[in-house]
């Protein structure tokens, strides 16, 4: 069997990487712990914490608004959302959210922001950090490391956090 060269139209079918988690976190279907545990078996990873923090849980919201493994992308979004005009007061609303499944809806639904030219201002931003975000987490899983806890006599201030980063990475 010979292989040819793909057609024309399926060139164009890949979708940037950033979209596809974006759509995949607005399915509620990107592949963290505590959604993916249940179709593994006995096979499944026994460990259902945070990879990058050995939180509890590794869940949608806890990846999105709580790890401490991406504060740094976290609020260069925050940043470039709250300068995006009339995204300020919306992203306070969002963020004040108590259930955290709600919040993570919220927040990357179209209809929280607005205009459909707003939408195409925000969608970009959070499709950055979930690319940064999550290439963070798969080092994290994939290498075995995780972030020292915050109780550590030296902290886990920006500088050992970027440190923790190069050491994992590299």
């Amino acid at each position: 069997m010979g292989f040819r060269r793909p057609r024309p139209y399926l060139r164009s079918v890949a979708i940037p990487r950033g979209i596809e988690l974006l759509l995949r976190v607005r399915m509620g279907c990107l592949c963290v712990h505590e959604r993916t545990s249940q179709f593994g078996g006995r096979r499944a990873n026994s460990t259902s914490g945070c990879p990058c923090c050995g939180a509890e849980v590794e869940s949608l919201s806890h990846f999105m608004f709580d790890c401490p493994a991406t504060p740094a992308q976290r609020d260069d979004m925050f940043a470039e959302i709250r300068s995006l005009p009339g995204c300020a007061e919306k992203l306070r609303s969002v963020l004040s959210m108590a259930d955290s499944s709600i919040k993570v809806l919220r927040f990357v639904s179209d209809d929280i922001w607005g205009s459909s030219g707003r939408c195409l201002m925000v969608s970009p931003c959070i499709a950055a950090f979930l690319v940064k975000s999550w290439d963070v987490r798969n080092a994290c899983k994939h290498s075995g490391a995780v972030l020292p806890p915050l109780s550590a006599p030296w902290g886990a201030g920006p500088m050992a956090l970027m440190l923790w980063l190069e050491w994992v990475i590299l």
